[in-house]
């Protein structure tokens, strides 16, 4: 069973963590063979990663978690420049999507047996033209999943 887990995973909360945590243990009880892949704008490849997730692989040792980084950019700052670079990250990700183009990220959601979209922070967590970017790059892993497999909405 491959399992994806998409929108609002923060490394740096614990809450969330937990949820992903309690997602993991749920499919673990169903399936023997799990692979998780967890689509984050925390990951790695990101300065503000913590190790939260080494956390989450501890818990499950038995299980390949592993996290993706958003192809989106991420407003830190709050600066004109930053939400300029966040809108055009959004129009790019979403020209290749429509070109046909893949990454990983899109690879991860398309050979998954299941998309979960964790949270509902996109629904009121922005006001303006910002939330407008945010709610697209929610809506991006769910738009990919749609083509192809089952979607649970938690």
């Amino acid at each position: 069973m491959k399992l994806v887990i998409c929108n609002g995973w923060s490394d740096l909360n614990s809450g969330d963590s937990a949820i992903i945590m309690g997602i993991i243990k749920r499919f673990n009880i169903e399936y023997d063979l799990l692979e998780v892949h967890i689509l984050s704008e925390l990951s790695d490849k990101n300065v503000f990663y913590s190790n939260s997730i080494e956390k989450i692989r501890k818990e499950f040792p038995h299980i390949s978690i592993s996290t993706i980084p958003s192809p989106f950019y991420k407003v830190y700052d709050g600066t004109t420049f930053s939400k300029i670079r966040e809108f055009f990250s959004v129009l790019l990700v979403y020209i290749r999507f429509t070109l046909g183009m893949k990454d990983g990220y899109y690879k991860a959601i398309f050979e998954s047996d299941v998309v979960i979209s964790k949270g509902g922070h996109f629904l009121f967590d922005r006001k303006g033209i910002h939330g407008i970017f945010h709610l697209l790059k929610c809506l991006y892993p769910l738009k990919i999943a749609k083509k192809t497999i089952n979607l649970i909405q938690f």
